[in-house]
């Protein structure tokens, strides 16, 4: 039993609330919201940019 739920609320939920905070404050462009919603994680998203960069560079 936790005693601070509200301490893990990122961890369970905070992935989805952090896309939605950085398009409505502007952080985020429209193509960045989209390219991040298409992912499941942050780390499948990197790998497509590292991808995406490599074959920039090639």
């Amino acid at each position: 039993m936790s005693f601070f739920p509200e301490l893990y609320f990122n961890v369970d939920n905070g992935y989805l609330e952090g896309l939605v905070r950085g398009l409505k404050a502007g952080v985020l462009s429209q193509a960045d919201y989209l390219n991040l919603v298409q992912c499941e994680t942050l780390e499948a998203q990197l790998k497509k940019k590292k991808t995406v960069t490599m074959d920039l560079v090639n």
